[in-house]
């Protein structure tokens, strides 16, 4: 996902977005034997879902830090939170 896209868009963007990854790797399990390329889409979307999480995240905090949630965005994948161990 390219940072700079992502941080443009709307907080119903970006849900809409989490939504359609979690269907995707959904069915990327469902289908219970991965192969090498599904597990590499995988961790593209758990970098995906971190990045996004991240935003909002960032959007409900700054308000109360008394800055504008327009300015956040969203870092690369490896500075994002990683939640999944």
């Amino acid at each position: 996902m390219r940072e700079g896209v992502i941080a443009s868009w709307t907080d119903g963007q970006v849900l809409d977005r989490l939504q359609r990854l979690a269907w995707e790797a959904h069915g990327l399990y469902a289908k219970g034997s991965l192969h090498a390329g599904d597990r590499e889409r995988l961790r593209e979307i758990r970098n995906d879902v971190d990045q996004c999480w991240d935003l909002l995240r960032q959007r409900l905090a700054l308000p109360d830090a008394g800055c504008e949630p327009a300015a956040t965005g969203v870092g690369p994948p490896e500075i994002s939170g990683r939640y999944d161990g």
